[in-house]
């Protein structure tokens, strides 16, 4: 009873109950999302040493950002649904904390704010499918920019009239939280420090003394940035970048690519800086300009610092989730501007800030109602190809094919939306990475409407095989395929190996570049070859079949009841049905040109 009270009496607030239920949207979205990307690399963690240990090896080979990654493998360690909880209340922390930012020692609760700073987090952050819902997205954007928040809140307060006390040990935990708030992200943690020494600025303006843990923090922060910046592995991942353009052409690039992310109509910041400004002008109107307005401009600063901080790096500017913390920056700064706006203002301007965040909740209501349905599709996606990986898994086939996501519905909510998904080379490091956590030898994709027209019900034993001359075996030893081979023009030196493989079995190219063949019942009942094009015809049970032979993989056909059943790359290709299923079983392209030998994916894809 008395925790149930107690319950009562926080959910009575209506601040409290606006702060759970963002808490649970937030939350239906974590779970609907489905882990792609880095959230495959990052899973093979078994133990908090084993998460510490592969850190270390990737400072040294990749990227210095070890706060976000340590938290990323460690929950990629735990079931999702433990993420999924600790996201939701990371995300509503950081509403709570750009509210904080934004009314500072004002404790009076005001709701209406607290919404509009939801709103404008929900409509404007860049990628947010990518920056709250990804798993590895929000430790290394999410989680970092609520710790950056959570440390620079005593130095905000610090400006009130009534300054938070500390003890003699605070300097010596701020200086450690320092440490993890500037080894959180490169161009967010620098626009972190130098906000900070833009508040001890404006400290020294109004006559106010700094203290000991304002410096102890600011020491740990730039220690956690030079550890995060100077790591060794940040050199091997510039060598990923490279540009042929010179220092001056890189310089005005990247400074031009800065100006399109803050203010190009084709990006969402333009928008946030518009109302900045609005609300802006609107507070020096009413005379109600003060310290809090020259605080929001050094958040103004620091969110357009944040941008083009990227310019140091060797990445290209783009507008993408490196933007998330720059974006959070001027949000703070609008949050400011309008709690102070609407600090004793008249209830016209309330009104109007009440319309204002209503048309923005239309807006909200809009994108949830989408990106739930969105997110509901790629789940049932998600669960399909995993229900069909573990059925291939229980009949013996390790090198399964599943399709790639359809993403006709996708938008930047979801965290799919521009991320790589497996690949079609099974020796990707997605794909490599995917096949490891699934138990299996390797993985390989399709579009949805060829996997479903050719492996979603084919023969699990053949489309295991990769090896051409242990397929054509399990083809002639078996009454039930009738194969149906073909080529693209062949290159007789390119594919000596294959052509010998095709001798074996007595399929004799006698040295010319085109074939068309038919096995029944182990037998060959078709078979012709030549330097031009070749066609033929026949039937199988009740279906017509139809077999070409050409330069052109995509025009290298075998149709069956006039459906089509290559995959349309070049190569030696072998498609099979099984007759007493009466469906294709399989269909596989021996392909030189490709990354990998053999291809089950759709040209093109």
């Amino acid at each position: 009873m008395m925790i149930t009270s107690k319950i009562e009496e926080i959910l009575s607030s209506r601040f409290n109950r606006f702060l759970l239920y963002i808490f649970i949207m937030i939350l239906i979205g974590n779970i609907l999302a489905v882990p792609t990307a880095d959230d495959l690399g990052y899973s093979f963690s078994k133990s908090i040493i084993d998460v510490f240990q592969q850190e270390a090896n990737q400072y040294m080979t990749w990227t210095g950002r070890s706060v976000a990654h340590i938290l990323a493998r460690t929950f990629l360690m735990m079931p999702k649904f433990v993420f999924d909880l600790f996201n939701s209340a990371c995300f509503m922390v950081l509403i709570l904390m750009i509210y904080k930012h934004s009314v500072r020692d004002d404790r009076k609760p005001q709701p209406l704010l607290l919404l509009l700073i939801f709103f404008l987090v929900f409509l404007f952050v860049p990628y947010f499918g990518q920056t709250c819902l990804w798993e590895t997205g929000s430790c290394n954007y999410l989680w970092t920019i609520t710790i950056i928040l959570i440390f620079l809140y005593p130095y905000c307060m610090s400006l009130t009239d009534a300054p938070a006390k500390h003890s003699k040990y605070f300097s010596v935990l701020f200086l450690l939280a320092g440490i993890a708030a500037g080894w959180t992200n490169e161009n967010t943690g620098g626009a972190m420090i130098l906000l900070i020494l833009l508040v001890l600025l404006l400290q020294r303006i109004a006559h106010r003394k700094t203290k000991l843990w304002q410096w102890m923090g600011l020491v740990g922060a730039s220690a956690g940035y030079l550890m995060m910046i100077s790591a060794p592995g940040n050199s091997v991942r510039a060598s990923e970048f490279t540009s042929s353009g010179g220092l001056v052409y890189n310089l005005i690039h990247d400074f031009t690519d800065s100006l399109d992310v803050l203010f190009s109509t084709n990006y969402t910041m333009h928008w946030l800086f518009l109302i900045y400004a609005a609300v802006l002008i609107a507070v020096v109107y009413n005379k109600r300009r003060n310290q809090d307005t020259l605080l929001s401009l050094c958040w103004i600063i620091c969110g357009i610092a944040a941008v083009f901080a990227i310019i140091l790096t060797p990445v290209q500017v783009v507008y993408d989730r490196s933007m998330f913390g720059a974006s959070i920056f001027v949000i703070i700064a609008i949050g400011i501007c309008f709690h102070r706006f609407l600090q004793n203002a008249a209830l016209s301007y309330h009104t109007l800030t009440a319309v204002f965040t209503g048309v923005l909740a239309v807006f909200t209501c809009f994108n949830l109602l989408y990106t739930t349905a969105d997110l509901i599709y790629t789940r049932y996606q998600y669960h399909k190809r995993e229900s069909y990986i573990d059925a291939q898994k229980e009949a013996g086939n390790i090198n399964p094919v599943i399709p790639l996501y359809d993403r006709e519905f996708t938008n930047a909510y979801n965290p799919i939306y521009g991320l790589g998904d497996i690949t079609i080379f099974q020796d990707f490091w997605t794909n490599q990475s995917f096949a490891k956590m699934h138990e299996l030898n390797t993985i390989s994709c399709s579009t949805p409407e060829q996997w479903s027209k050719i492996y979603q019900y084919g023969d699990p034993y053949l489309m295991n095989i990769q090896d051409m001359s242990e397929y054509l075996s399990a083809v002639f030893e078996n009454d039930r395929y009738t194969a149906l081979v073909n080529c693209s023009t062949l290159d007789i030196k390119q594919y000596s190996s294959e052509i010998s493989i095709l001798r074996n079995f007595g399929l004799n190219l006698e040295n010319q570049t085109n074939f068309i063949a038919v096995i029944e019942k182990g037998n060959i009942s078709m078979l012709k070859h030549g330097n031009s094009w070749l066609e033929g015809y026949g039937s199988i049970g009740n279906y017509d079949y139809y077999i070409s032979s050409g330069a052109d993989g995509l025009l290298s056909d075998i149709l069956i009841d006039n459906v089509e059943y290559t995959n349309d790359n070049p190569g030696i290709t072998i498609a099979v049905f099984d007759t007493e299923e009466n469906r294709i079983a399989d269909s596989v392209t021996w392909n030189e040109e490709n990354e990998t030998v053999c291809t089950r994916y759709m040209h093109g894809t």
